[in-house]
């Protein structure tokens, strides 16, 4: 009967010492859910984020995001490579923009900056972007 107990119990530790412990609650996923982003206006050709606006805001994944300056810094994924689609003359990442591109984000710890193509504000050139990460 000892021995039935000792089996028992070395069965029960393996067993628990195999489950990985979750802490947070939270579910792991490898790829990003959002990025962190600087606005900035002015560009130039060698130089897209010249003046920093002092603010930031955060670019979720698969969000269309209505862009109204000309400059915007965007925080790299460290271990994803990412991409900001930019919808050159609309502000609702329609396919009828009249230009897409697709910036690639490359995996780092640092920022990208993209030229919008918005140097007014919005009043007559119109831009939106989407992030995605994979």
């Amino acid at each position: 009967m000892l021995s039935l107990t000792i089996l028992s119990f070395l069965a029960t530790s393996a067993l628990s010492l195999a489950i990985r412990r979750q802490d947070g609650g939270g579910v792991y996923s490898p790829t990003p859910s959002n990025t962190t982003v600087t606005y900035y206006t002015g560009s130039n050709p060698s130089a897209v984020c010249v003046y920093e606006v002092g603010g930031t805001g955060t670019f979720q994944q698969g969000v269309c995001n209505t862009l109204t300056l000309s400059g915007y810094s965007i925080g790299q994924a460290p271990n994803n490579n990412c991409t900001l689609t930019l919808y050159s003359g609309s502000t609702s990442c329609d396919v009828d923009a009249t230009e897409i591109t697709a910036y690639t984000i490359p995996a780092g710890n640092g920022t990208t900056c993209v030229a919008s193509g918005v140097p007014d504000g919005g009043k007559f050139y119109h831009a939106s972007a989407v992030w995605s990460c994979s």
